[in-house]
């Protein structure tokens, strides 16, 4: 599998297979998949359009290899989750990062208990609308 970034889309074209096919200057049919990754808008001139990342699937990946020098081969990685187990744990703050560490852990069969400091959500989002 392969990964290209930075991949200038005008606003309104969804044929990835034909976007990519011109950018790279191969046949659409050499294409065997492809998986959109990321897409941002530049919005900085006048033509506004997508900067997309993609992943793709190719016949002969590495003669492609050589010939595009900004093109790189990428390896799909699986998170692998530890073993469950029954331990008490405790996460003190519930910031995106204390929120995705009690979600991993109660994935794996730990008992998550989370500790907030701050005050309730309602009085928060009174002072935010300040």
């Amino acid at each position: 599998m392969l990964r290209i970034h930075n991949v200038k889309v005008r606003l309104g074209k969804i044929n990835h297979q034909k976007v990519l096919s011109q950018h790279l200057n191969i046949r659409e049919k050499d294409i065997k998949s492809i998986k959109l990754v990321k897409q941002s808008i530049d919005s900085r001139r006048k033509t506004i359009y997508y900067v997309n990342s993609y992943d793709i699937t190719l016949e002969n990946e590495e003669t492609f290899l050589r010939n595009h020098k900004n093109v790189q081969k990428v390896k799909p990685y699986h998170y692998t989750y530890l073993p469950g187990n029954d331990k008490n744990v405790i996460i003190v703050g519930t910031g995106p990062a204390g929120l995705f560490c009690g979600y991993v852990l109660a994935k794996a069969g730990n008992r998550v208990r989370m500790i907030e400091r701050g005050k309730k959500v309602d009085e928060r989002m009174k002072n935010m609308m300040i």
